[in-house]
């Protein structure tokens, strides 16, 4: 993640929603809570200076497509979930990278001694811009 400039990290964090996911027909049968963080790698965000919410990505943009994600889309694996709200993020043309974690803390009905299980994904834009 390297580049001329440094990078500014703009980020998501417990973004806590009712999915319909899961890889058995039990977990299939009701949405069960998904905990989202994000973190986007925004160049030339020069916000700072103009205080102009153009210049800089809205959080509450990607925030709103992810609470229609959970209202309207169901997945079987959180890896795919992942994926999506990657690509959500990498829409803007001022995030360069995003790290997406998607854990699912109510795994502990399944898995014996486990607090949360999930994925962690870091994605790019296309050509390493």
């Amino acid at each position: 993640m390297n580049s001329e400039r440094p990078l500014d990290r703009i980020f998501i964090t417990d973004l806590l929603l009712p999915f319909t996911i899961g890889i058995n027909e039990e977990e299939q049968k009701e949405k069960m809570d998904v905990l989202i963080n994000i973190t986007m790698w925004v160049k030339e965000n020069r916000a700072f200076a103009t205080e102009n919410l153009d210049e800089t990505v809205d959080y509450r943009i990607l925030h709103g497509e992810i609470v229609q994600l959970a209202k309207n889309r169901s997945f079987v694996l959180i890896e795919t979930l992942a994926e999506v709200v990657a690509e959500l993020a990498l829409k803007h043309p001022l995030v360069q990278h995003v790290q997406v974690r998607i854990e699912k803390p109510h795994i502990r009905q399944y898995l014996e001694h486990v607090g949360s299980a999930g994925i962690e994904i870091i994605r790019s834009q296309k050509g390493g811009k």
